[in-house]
């Protein structure tokens, strides 16, 4: 139980410190500046993978791998990227 503690307080600490320095729009821009090319570029990755599994299954998959990937390391990683920019 503590480890999902620990993974909702990181995520808490992300979206604060998202909510305190950038407007909506700009953390709008950042997620989706980190999210769309990860997604297009797992999706192609593992196409011939994935096309056979059904729906709910591809789904699975994918955001098993990308939401850890976005929290701790594509989101931070395009945050400080951005604040560069202000």
């Amino acid at each position: 139980m503590s480890t999902i503690s620990n993974v909702n307080q990181r995520m808490i600490k992300v979206e604060s410190s998202l909510q305190k320095e950038q407007p909506k729009w700009k953390r709008s821009l950042i997620i989706w500046v980190a999210i769309y090319p990860t997604i297009t570029l797992i999706s192609w990755l593992f196409e011939d993978y994935l096309e056979s599994m059904p729906l709910m299954l591809k789904t699975f998959l994918l955001t098993i791998i990308l939401v850890p990937m976005m929290v701790y390391l594509l989101i931070p990683l395009v945050t400080k990227l951005f604040s560069a920019i202000r």
